[in-house]
């Protein structure tokens, strides 16, 4: 009886994953938006595959986008990312090795490297995040735990700002920052062009196979894009002048318009201006430093109107 017993206990897996990382039909979504261009990134599972003897999974990005007005959508693949867990970590594989991805047996305080999920000239390559505070969430009947993470200092690129729960990644971002992305987000504007968009955005919702699912509810639907109907690019009745400007520029807005409120957005979605027309039809904005912005106006009935500008004091 004894041998039986021990075989039975050696036959047993030698690895079992508590948090049951990324299985069957894992499928994230999250928030695009830059430039007048709407849409979504998904990220599913598809498959397995072998590095350096670890078994790791592959999550296939594409982004799902729409530039306003546009009568069909695109796609566009992104890459794949190879990750793996064990009870407490997921792992990323960047760089020619692994790193630690989220570490949910750490402690407040506790730090660790993450990579950038792109290269740029000029910007690091890593980042490090540290532990502001742990806890459990309850979600579908599951208790699940969470950090909430943060860059470790000013100077660090890539990492996020957000709270990250077991089975789902990011959930929120937090402390003013615009990104809860599976993968680590860039804190700055590094080595990056005027006209390029960063990978990344908003957490919208997370499924698989076993009837898990979680969402944000920040967005009509998962896979939603945009609603052409109620989003207006370079409207003709808004005029801008000088753009190109030199930090500063005058809005004239048609009155037939009925605008209650206009807003200036860098290209990471940042608010920088965000002002109440109270039914002046111009308004003056000054000291906006160099770069490309979008300019949204918003009528009464919350439909919006966009013009790019681009400033260089």
């Amino acid at each position: 009886m004894k041998k039986i017993l021990l075989l039975l206990v050696f036959s047993l897996p030698l690895f079992v994953s508590g948090q049951n990382w990324c299985p069957s039909g894992a499928t994230w979504y999250y928030d695009f938006k830059n430039f007048g261009v709407d849409g979504y990134y998904k990220i599913e599972y598809k498959g397995d595959t072998t590095i350096n003897s670890i078994l790791c999974k592959k999550l296939v990005k594409t982004w799902y986008w729409q530039v306003i007005f546009s009568s069909t959508p695109d796609t566009t693949l992104l890459g794949t990312e190879y990750t793996y867990a064990d009870n407490n970590k997921v792992y990323i594989f960047k760089h020619n090795q692994f790193y630690t991805l989220y570490d949910f047996s750490a402690q407040i305080g506790n730090t660790w490297t993450v990579p950038g999920i792109r290269q740029y000239n000029g910007c690091d390559s890593v980042g490090t995040i540290k532990v502001d505070s742990i806890g459990t969430i309850m979600i579908n009947n599951q208790s699940l735990r969470y950090i909430c993470v943060s860059p470790a200092d000013t100077a660090q690129k890539w990492g996020w700002r957000a709270k990250i729960v077991e089975k789902i990644g990011p959930i929120r971002s937090y402390i003013g920052y615009n990104s809860s992305y599976l993968f680590p987000q860039k804190n700055d504007n590094c080595g990056l062009m005027m006209h390029e968009a960063i990978e990344g955005g908003n957490f919208r919702c997370y499924s698989d196979h076993s009837i898990f699912s979680y969402t944000s509810n920040i967005a009509t639907a998962c896979d939603f894009i945009t609603s052409v109907n109620s989003t207006h690019s370079n409207a003709t009745q808004l005029k801008v002048f000088p753009n190109p400007s030199n930090g500063s520029f005058n809005v004239d807005i048609d009155p037939t318009m009925h605008i209650k409120e206009i807003r200036l957005s860098d290209l990471l979605g940042n608010i920088i201006l965000q002002q109440q027309t109270n039914n002046q039809t111009r308004i003056k904005i000054d000291a906006i430093k160099s770069g490309v912005y979008i300019l949204t106006a918003i009528d009464q009935d919350n439909k919006t109107f966009n013009k790019t500008i681009i400033s260089s004091p």
